[in-house]
């Protein structure tokens, strides 16, 4: 008796929802603020979702976010609308200082 092997099935991969404790209501300063970093080291991405769904909202959060901020809903009708600004580190640089060292900026 001849064993024929068949394709392997492959499940698609789910979509990766981005975690609700990282979407948040305050602004992008009180965030910097409270983890002791300035606004310009990050890079600002508005996300917006036209669905009623949080789901949906998650999924078009870039990955390498750290965090979203100024997260709003807003519904009218049976139509809901849902924005939020992620916010993406910047890729660490080295700078100089005045005295001409180089240092790795954190």
């Amino acid at each position: 008796m001849t064993v024929y092997r068949t394709a392997a099935t492959v499940e698609p991969e789910k979509p990766r929802l981005f975690p609700l404790e990282k979407i948040l209501t305050v602004s992008a300063r009180d965030y910097c603020e409270s983890v002791e970093r300035r606004l310009s080291d990050y890079r600002l991405v508005g996300v917006h979702a036209e669905e009623d769904y949080l789901s949906e909202f998650q999924k078009k959060v870039p990955r390498e976010t750290e965090v979203v901020v100024e997260y709003v809903y807003a519904s009218k009708g049976n139509c809901g609308r849902i924005s939020g600004t992620a916010l993406i580190p910047k890729p660490k640089k080295e700078s100089t200082d005045t005295s001409g060292s180089v240092s790795r900026s954190s």
